[in-house]
């Protein structure tokens, strides 16, 4: 990825604020209901005669400002929003106008909340492909003309305002000035599973064929399925964060800098099985070891004074002496394992089901709770069958503790 630089960052928000005590007067809550589980207490809206693109322009000629960069040397402008003043012509394209940037190339990005870091990865192609180029980023949201007020999962939620950054390529030369917090920036992850879209609209495109005279639907303002969208979210972040850390980390640096390719270690059975064995190794070494230390050495010496070298005493000495600690760490190992379902999830992403997994999935995704009780008195059958193979094979204990 081409190293990007921020060279400057700009903000707007709107002087309006409505707070958890005004939106008490509009629906069904309450200060403590909104703070205990959004963490909001107050959200800004834009003034009758202000709209997105004034919002956008705000925060870009603040940008402008911060790195010293006239608005006619901007080649690009990018706008992220999915509240648009216009279908047709873009917002970008307004804000260009707006700052005097004439002749940049201007069009707005659609992916909503992650409109900004989509950005961030068009213009990383774009710089890649034009090293002299300078990208000036926008995001702006005018939300509360697409909400229905009367919806409190979805008004309490969204406020305006926008947020704007200035973008060079660092490897076309030292750049004017570079902020310090944020100097650059090595890697950008976007993906989208489109069969979700359900789950997040706004409406008022081509989708309702709307008339002359038609009262406004309930989808022409944003519609949410909140529970669903939080879990998409935090799954698909986690999975994300993960594969930036895999791509950047120390191990495939190296690779890459060496001339190789880089390795993926992880969502795949490797990591799952590197877990697993890293997780559960001691509970197999532990009952083996407590057995050895209780071992009598004269029986080695004496299978040395026969004759036998170290691999014989190894095969016939110390390995049947050591079968019921054996035994007992199979046990101690097997079942947790298969049961477990926090390491495939987060070690394999997902692709790697084991036993728990299947349960869990039964019992809280498909809510088939006959199905799961089954599997469950499945693995407590397995659990009593090794049970009772480690009282066969251990009957005194000997290897079953940790002394």
């Amino acid at each position: 990825m081409t190293e990007i630089h921020i060279q400057g960052l700009g903000t707007y928000v709107p002087s309006k604020r409505i707070t958890n005590v005004d939106l008490m007067s509009l629906v069904d809550t309450s200060d403590e209901w909104i703070v205990s589980r959004t963490g909001i207490k107050a959200r800004h809206m834009l003034a009758d005669d202000e709209n997105g693109s004034d919002a956008g322009t705000e925060a870009a000629l603040k940008a402008l400002e911060d790195t010293g960069i006239a608005a006619e040397d901007i080649t690009h402008v990018l706008t992220a929003t999915c509240t648009p003043d216009y279908l047709c012509p873009s917002t970008a394209c307004i804000i260009s106008g707006n700052i005097g940037s004439h002749g940049a190339m201007a069009f707005d990005l659609n992916a909503a909340c992650t409109g900004f870091v989509y950005g961030l990865d068009v213009a990383n192609s774009i710089l890649a492909g034009k090293p002299g180029a300078k990208v000036l980023l926008v995001g702006s949201e005018a939300f509360t003309r697409r909400l229905n007020w009367e919806d409190r999962t979805t008004c309490i939620l969204f406020g305006d305002g926008a947020a704007a950054a200035v973008l060079t390529n660092g490897e076309a030369g030292a750049p004017k000035r570079c902020l310090p917090s944020a100097p650059r920036l090595r890697d950008v992850r976007c993906g989208a599973d489109g069969r979700q879209y359900p789950l997040l609209t706004v409406g008022g495109g081509t989708s309702r064929n709307y008339r002359p005279g038609d009262p406004i639907q309930n989808d022409f303002y944003l519609q949410m399925q909140g529970r669903e969208v939080f879990k998409q979210a935090v799954r698909s972040l986690s999975t994300v964060c993960s594969e930036l850390l895999e791509d950047n980390g120390l191990i495939n640096t190296v690779l890459r800098a060496l001339g190789f390719n880089g390795v993926q270690l992880m969502y795949n059975s490797g990591a799952v099985l590197l877990g697993m064995v890293y997780n559960f190794l001691p509970f197999m070494v532990f009952p083996i070891y407590t057995l050895l230390s209780k071992m009598d050495y004269r029986l080695t010496e004496a299978a040395a004074d026969l004759g036998c070298n170290n691999w014989q005493t190894l095969w016939k000495v110390t390995m049947p002496l050591s079968i019921p600690g054996i035994v007992s760490g199979i046990t101690m190992v097997f079942m947790p394992s298969v049961t477990t379902f926090f390491i495939p999830r987060v070690l394999g992403g997902g692709n790697t089901m084991m036993f728990g997994d299947l349960i869990e999935a039964k019992f809280l995704t498909e809510g088939n709770w006959n199905v799961g009780s089954a599997l469950s008195l499945i693995m407590m059958v397995l659990i009593l069958i090794s049970l009772s193979i480690l009282r066969k094979a251990d009957p005194n204990g000997e290897g079953g503790g940790i002394a």
